[in-house]
């Protein structure tokens, strides 16, 4: 099917230049951006009204745990080592069901509130690629890789990430990941093992890094060096490599995370809910050149899924941190979310430009975040997560969502399922 947006409104193109266009159409075949004319001479199947609408590209989430949305508000209030072993304990329980209603709830809060890729971490992701090819939505879906002695999956959990990433290898819209856990889940040996494999395989590596001080300390205590030194001691740093949290690195580490061109996926709500106390220190990150993105976290330790929520507060935490208003400006937090995200996915997203994959929102402009409009990117960041603006949802030429209404999924029939799987859990 063809899509033609007719008289965009507004269209944040997040090109070189970060134009923004007014009054444009907006032409999609094949699932990428054939045009953007004023009007077009040429025909398609199903034409959208977006005079009132703002267009942009999909937002990326870049670290979650989908499958846990079946526990949100389970524990609450609880500082991270406390919360996770609340959390293990229900986790011991999941089958790869739990994991794929979790899943689902998950897709649909992201696609309502304008996500059209996310990166994964969990386990029992069996039957999660075909809940993603079925909704319509880009994963990246990396199973988790922990010690098999602190690990509760069957058989041995990098032989499971392996064979899962092996059974992926060639789909459109899912793309496998190697996800070691972390330097306190697993030994030396595993990481240096999720590396070979991901190498092996051409994909890439995600795992979570100086999320708290306790992590760092214990990792100097125990390795002789702090999380960022260890990993790039164990040659697990490189352009196919994201890190989630870095809350806790030197000045120093963080220059090695761009020379390495690693990828950060800062998780500002999920580490002020849980008190990580340190806060991902972007101003240096970019200048040692770092490739900066953001996550939202699970839905337990957010406990949302909204990446408009999270570039407000990303901006808000950068700047109040460092006393200084014009660190982490609007422009720089879209790019996080959009541009910035799709280098290291090697996707061509990102950006609404001619030839681009089409991963398009739109959203409301007549919504109360958007009123008065003066500048539509600082409204998107600083104003519109109050008044759930998004409209329409396009992954890969594809209607997803339409004017709020869910095109490939039922919202609630999904909401009847976790409602009901949720009380049985717990």
């Amino acid at each position: 099917m063809t899509i033609l947006l007719k008289n965009c409104s507004h269209i944040i193109t997040q090109d070189e230049e970060r134009k923004i266009l007014r009054n444009k159409d907006i032409g999609i075949e094949k699932g990428r951006i054939k045009e953007i004319t004023e009007q077009t001479q040429n025909s398609y199947d199903q034409e959208i009204d977006c005079s009132q609408k703002i267009i942009m590209p999909g937002l990326v989430n870049m670290h979650t745990h989908a499958g846990m949305s079946l526990m949100r508000g389970y524990s609450d209030d609880k500082e991270l080592f406390s919360w996770l072993e609340d959390i293990w304990k229900i986790e011991g329980k999941l089958t790869r069901k739990e994991v794929k209603i979790g899943t689902e709830l998950s897709i649909l809060e992201m696609i309502k509130t304008g996500t059209t890729t996310f990166m994964d971490m969990y386990f029992a992701l069996n039957d999660v690629p075909k809940v993603v090819e079925q909704t319509g939505i880009r994963a990246y879906l990396g199973w988790a890789v922990f010690d098999p002695e602190k690990s509760t999956q069957k058989r041995e959990p990098i032989k499971n990430a392996e064979n899962f990433a092996k059974k992926h290898a060639k789909k459109e819209l899912v793309k496998p990941v190697i996800a070691p856990h972390a330097v306190y889940t697993c030994p030396d040996d595993l990481y240096i093992k999720s590396k070979e494999v991901a190498d092996k395989q051409g994909i890439l590596l995600h795992t979570h890094a100086a999320e708290t001080r306790k992590e760092v300390f214990d990792c100097i205590k125990q390795k002789g060096k702090r999380v960022i030194e260890h990993l790039d001691n164990l040659e697990v740093l490189d352009e196919n490599t994201s890190l989630a949290h870095v809350g806790w690195i030197t000045k120093k580490e963080a220059e090695t995370l761009g020379k390495k061109q690693v990828t950060i996926a800062h998780c500002p709500i999920s580490n002020m809910k849980l008190a990580t106390g340190g806060v991902c220190p972007y101003p240096e990150l970019k200048q040692a050149g770092a490739n900066f993105t953001l996550g939202t976290d699970g839905p337990v330790s957010n406990n949302s899924l909204n990446m408009l929520e999270t570039m407000k507060i990303t901006s808000l935490i950068q700047k109040h941190s460092r006393w200084d208003p014009s660190i982490a400006t609007a422009q720089e937090v879209l790019d996080m979310a959009t541009r910035n995200p799709s280098k290291h996915l090697q996707q061509e997203t990102g950006q609404i430009t001619q030839g681009k994959q089409a991963d398009i929102i739109t959203l409301n402009i007549n919504s109360i975040g958007n009123t008065p409009l003066y500048n539509v990117v600082s409204n998107i960041v600083y104003s519109l997560s109050i008044s759930n603006p998004i409209k329409d949802v396009i992954v890969n030429g594809k209607i997803t969502m339409q004017q709020g209404r869910m095109k490939t999924m039922d919202e609630e029939e999904v909401r009847k399922k976790a409602i009901e799987t949720s009380r049985k859990l717990i």
